[in-house]
């Protein structure tokens, strides 16, 4: 049996970049990001970020859905937040999904 600790995941509560969990049959990961250095982003990318923050793998068109941005401004901020390695790219063409 295995269990994750809730106080690991809550210390992460107040960082925008939250720890990664993996879990496959053989074996668990967790990527921890580096707390004492804050984000540098705008603020519509932190949008971005809160929005992807919950967890959730979204596609661009869903991110638009739940954010004030349109398609193009949710481009280009995704790509941008990709390039300095706060978002992540899931996938690839029309299926590419996005995750903190």
């Amino acid at each position: 049996m295995s269990y994750i600790s809730l106080a690991s995941i809550t210390a992460y509560s107040q960082y925008k970049v939250k720890p990664q969990f993996f879990v496959s049959e053989t074996s668990i990961k967790f990527i921890l990001p580096v707390t004492n250095v804050l984000p540098k982003v705008t603020k519509d990318e932190s949008i971005i970020m809160e929005t992807l923050g919950s967890g959730y793998v979204l596609s661009s068109s869903e991110i638009v859905e739940r954010t004030p941005f349109n398609k193009s401004k949710v481009i280009r901020l995704i790509n941008h937040l990709c390039e300095n390695g706060y978002v992540y790219k899931v996938g690839t063409g029309r299926g590419t999904k996005y995750r903190i």
